[in-house]
């Protein structure tokens, strides 16, 4: 078995058109697949460090990119000032499985304050990114 791979979508249907909501229902799925498949995550995580790694493997394609994407696709029309792939890409950067180890390894957070602290950063990222391109140029 593998991990939610081959999901298009990771938002419910119908999916709300506030992109915090919808941002937080993806993260919140994809923070379950995390914790779920993390050894399998891990394993690909350690195999894709390896400098005879060659392609991704199926675990390793940026998926999530995709699906942080859509949920913020209402922004296209509100907020056409923001790189929306630019944003999500950001926002995976800092929310996958390489955040949730080192949180865990590293900064000694418990799994569930670890996956509470990822979805924080990517509310966080979101926020940022609606206050930096709202101010007027110069400012």
């Amino acid at each position: 078995m593998r991990p939610e791979i081959e999901q298009d979508s990771l938002l419910p249907d119908p999916a709300p058109a506030d992109p915090r909501a919808r941002l937080e229902l993806v993260m919140r799925e994809c923070v379950r697949i995390t914790r779920e498949w993390e050894p399998e995550l891990r394993t690909s995580l350690r195999l894709s460090l390896e400098p005879a790694a060659g392609d991704p493997s199926l675990l390793r394609r940026g998926r999530a990119i995709g699906w942080i994407e859509q949920a913020l696709t209402p922004l296209r029309e509100t907020r056409p000032d923001i790189d929306i792939h630019r944003l999500a890409v950001v926002i995976r950067s800092a929310t996958g499985i390489e955040s949730f180890v080192w949180l865990g390894d590293v900064a000694g957070l418990e799994r569930a304050e670890a996956a509470e602290t990822l979805c924080g950063t990517a509310q966080a990222l979101l926020a940022h990114a609606l206050a930096e391109t709202a101010r007027p140029p110069g400012e």
